[in-house]
């Protein structure tokens, strides 16, 4: 597809080339977000985790470089598979589009052999060759969450997340001074809260669908997903930051050529304003730094919230930024929102099949993490199905083959006898059951990972009779429970409890 093919205004097609500079940069900044939520795992035994961050840094100081984004893309896949499946819920995606922005690399570095253009023109190329599916996929994950939310306990206030959601904003933000949340007595916070999140999260997607709107969801999507990150969901707002750069790449390109022209203008002026601001920065930080030390725990204290307010900063400049480069075009109008629906290669658009799968996994009896179905009271575990008009068919049936653990002193096992939900208001312990899959994960890999480990687990399965494994037993190894599954499995799914009984209470 040509740069003409994609239809941006006049002043964006001089600056097409930057399209690809500005989303490289970003993108490596949502990823060094989502390192930091590993640092802790992976700081004394992880060596991949090293390597990604240094190509990480490497990719922000050189956003130009195609080997060293190359670099860092490859890295973290491999890092991600070798964390998998336990890894944030948007982890599978984000491997998924540096695979795709992988392939348009390759593809458009093998067309130069035979279709050369200049360097320029091979940029605008990769960029026009994996953005659209990439804002597609977007527009799909939104759907995908928009619809896990469509069930009868997330409608149901005493037990529904956007409860604990609304707790979160009383917790975090206590400043906006809303009232407080009684489910027993006053539900009407929650409903308002419930009523204008499932309104948002319908518009988004919806306005990305079409050209003319697209913008539109980003001004409803910039300050939703800020305060996301306000209440704790910090990595995964980076993320869909970092997506936002691809639609409004053109804008933001001309919004950073008047930037730059401002600056060669008054430079000396510029400079000054710039160590003003960068001197208020670092005071401020400092000031931070020590308000953390003293009143939060020393530098564990430091380290939390210098992490969670850098990337407040860091991230609302880039909310802040997406905003001006919109409302800029608004006066103007001499750039677009990025194409979609376009003739790209047919092989990216196969793209679509695994975020598709993954998105109905639950509905088809496969994994129930990291399917777009985070926080949304969705069960269909157990022949049970509480979602409001989807049908589950069982094309794998993994979610119906479920354990009670009832005694155990295996420390991962002893979590399931008995589970707290997130926030939950009764503090009544909530009794879960285990898909069979995860059951066999975790004794399997302790029988292998950890063979001086002497645990036993006393269970049933589907209702059976009850039966006890010891893995000092001699041949426990042979036991069925203890068999690995295959690897690939093992990466690939994911399971959450299961409460007991028939209603579905918030969990991740």
């Amino acid at each position: 597809m040509s740069a003409k093919a994609s239809a941006v205004g006049a002043a964006g097609k001089s600056l097409a080339p930057h399209y690809l500079t500005i989303f490289t940069f970003f993108w490596a900044c949502q990823a060094l977000v989502h390192q930091e939520y590993y640092w802790r795992g992976w700081l004394t035994d992880n060596l991949m985790g090293w390597v990604l961050t240094g190509f990480i840094l490497a990719t922000l100081a050189f956003p130009r470089s195609l080997a060293l984004f190359s670099a860092m893309l490859i890295s973290s896949i491999v890092f991600n598979v070798d964390i998998g499946p336990h890894a944030i819920n948007h982890i599978l995606l984000e491997s998924i589009i540096d695979f795709i922005i992988l392939l348009a690399i390759g593809y458009t570095l093998w067309q130069q052999k035979t279709d050369p253009v200049s360097d320029r023109e091979m940029r605008t190329r990769i960029f026009e060759t994996f953005a659209p599916v990439l804002i597609l996929i977007v527009i799909l994950m939104y759907w995908f969450i928009a619809n896990s939310k469509l069930n009868f306990d997330f409608f149901s206030f005493d037990r529904s997340c956007i409860a604990d959601f609304y707790i979160d904003v009383l917790d975090f933000l206590p400043f906006l001074g809303l009232p407080e949340l009684n489910v027993a007595l006053n539900t009407t916070p929650a409903k308002i809260s419930l009523w204008i999140f499932m309104l948002v999260e319908v518009l988004i997607p919806l306005f990305l669908m079409f050209r003319k709107t697209r913008y539109i969801a980003l001004i409803i999507g910039v300050p939703f997903h800020m305060l996301l990150a306000m209440v704790g969901h910090r990595t995964f707002t980076g993320f869909i930051f970092a997506l936002y750069t691809l639609i409004c790449a053109d804008s933001l390109a001309v919004l950073f050529g008047d930037w730059r022209s401002r600056f060669e203008a008054n430079k000396e002026q510029s400079i000054r304003r710039l160590k003003i601001a960068a001197t208020a920065i670092v005071g401020v930080a400092i000031a931070g730094c020590i308000y953390a030390y003293i009143g939060h725990g020393g530098f564990h204290g430091v380290f939390k919230y210098f992490r969670y307010w850098l990337f407040v900063f860091f991230f609302g400049a880039v909310g802040i930024t997406i905003l001006l480069a919109i409302s800029r075009n608004y006066k103007v109008g001499d750039s677009e929102p990025t194409e979609i629906w376009t003739w790209a290669p047919k092989w990216v658009w196969l793209m679509m099949v695994p975020v598709i799968i993954n998105g109905a996994a639950p509905f088809i009896g496969l994994k129930t993490e990291s399917s777009f179905a985070m926080y949304s009271n969705l069960r269909t575990e157990g022949d049970i199905n509480n979602h409001m008009f989807m049908p589950v068919w069982r094309v794998a049936g993994y979610q119906d083959d479920l354990v009670n653990i009832l005694d155990s002193n295996h420390p991962q096992l002893k979590e399931w006898i008995e589970v707290i939900p997130l926030h939950d208001r009764e503090m009544i312990l909530r009794k879960v059951n285990v898909v069979y899959f995860e059951f066999n994960r975790i004794i399997s890999e302790s029988m292998v990972e950890n063979t001086d480990m002497d645990f036993y687990v006393t269970y049933t399965r589907n209702g059976g009779e009850e039966q006890t494994f010891r893995s000092a037993d001699p041949n426990a190894s042979e036991v069925d429970v203890a068999q690995l599954q295959s690897i690939v499995l093992r990466k690939l799914l994911f399971f959450r409890p299961v409460f007991v009984g028939q209603i579905s209470y918030c969990q991740h």
